[in-house]
């Protein structure tokens, strides 16, 4: 007799570790009236999540997904696969699986390590550099890969800016109390996270409290504002940092869901910012900068129709 089993191991990998969220994407298995089943999954997500199926048991089908058993999903149903029974299985036919879901789409290559973002508030204001270590780093472990990232100091009723446009699908503002002076490392942060519109995930680790201006599902232009600092604070910190899903990370892994040491397939790539003509060197930790927001740069990778619309 054909069975289903699901086994539900939900885990959302952010690339600098594991959070807990709400149940985003829940997977589910139909019969079909050609006995071939179908696995679905429907997405409340606003950005593009990869779900991944690990199959512990996969015995007289076959299936019709990709050879690391993972599939891209918008908003709402997508269909997974489609297990299809194999005639010489000898009658015994069943399969049992899990999955897991990463936010973003999996990239075959490096994506554009040129492009150049606006510095992240508002024209006119200045933003002082501040040294950025990896959370290995501050644990006293060794990276395996080069770090990227961009620190910056803000003042109190600064405004924090999209360096660059996409959808938000994180905006958190649940930290009231910000991070202290003597405080080394804390993963209690106010974030947004944004799918730019090349597939890169940006992340904005806030360490103070702010006042969201979005909500997940929105979608924001350059030089819009996300947040507003508004509660005095020992520090008014923004970490900003750019990955990708790799796609050749997720095939090749093996990693039953629910691991106590989960790998990460997320890959973090260099930034570049908006600085007149100096734009190709690397920002210069303690020194400030004044915020420019220029036309060319906003409309980047705007149509002709979104530039116009917006007076660009």
């Amino acid at each position: 007799m054909n069975r289903a089993i699901l086994i539900t191991g939900l885990s959302l990998f952010f690339h600098q570790g594991i959070f807990s969220q709400e149940r985003l994407i829940v997977c589910s298995s139909e019969r079909n009236a050609d006995k071939t089943y179908s696995i679905y999954a429907d997405s409340k997500a606003f950005a593009d999540y990869t779900v991944k199926l690990t199959f512990s048991t996969l015995t007289g089908y076959s299936t019709t997904m990709t050879p690391g058993n993972f599939r891209t999903v918008g908003t709402g149903r997508t269909l997974l696969t489609r297990l299809t029974p194999v005639n010489n299985s000898y009658g015994s036919h069943s399969f049992n699986y899990s999955y897991r879901y990463f936010p973003g789409r999996p990239f075959t290559r490096v994506p554009d390590t040129n492009f150049v973002y606006l510095m992240p508030s508002t024209p006119g204001n200045s933003l002082r550099i501040a040294k950025v270590g990896s959370i290995e780093e501050r644990l006293g472990q060794k990276r395996t890969e080069e770090f990227h990232a961009a620190g910056f100091i803000y003042k109190m009723g600064d405004t924090i800016c999209a360096s660059r446009g996409g959808i938000v699908y994180v905006a958190t503002d649940d930290d009231k109390e910000g991070e202290k002076k003597d405080q080394t490392y804390s993963d209690k942060r106010n974030k947004i996270s944004i799918e730019q519109r090349d597939g890169t995930l940006c992340h904005y680790a806030i360490l103070a409290p702010i006042q969201l201006l979005v909500t997940p599902g929105d979608r924001v232009v350059p030089g819009q504002p996300l947040a507003i600092f508004n509660k005095e604070s020992d520090k008014y910190h923004v970490f900003m940092s750019v990955t990708y899903l790799d796609e050749k990370r997720l095939s090749e892994d093996r990693t039953e869901p629910g691991a106590a040491r989960p790998p990460t397939f997320y890959i973090e790539v260099p930034m570049q910012f908006f600085r007149g003509e100096n734009n190709k060197e690397s920002l210069q930790v303690h020194s400030t900068y004044v915020v420019a927001h220029p036309k060319e740069v906003i409309g980047a990778e705007m149509s002709k129709k979104e530039r116009k619309k917006l007076g660009l």
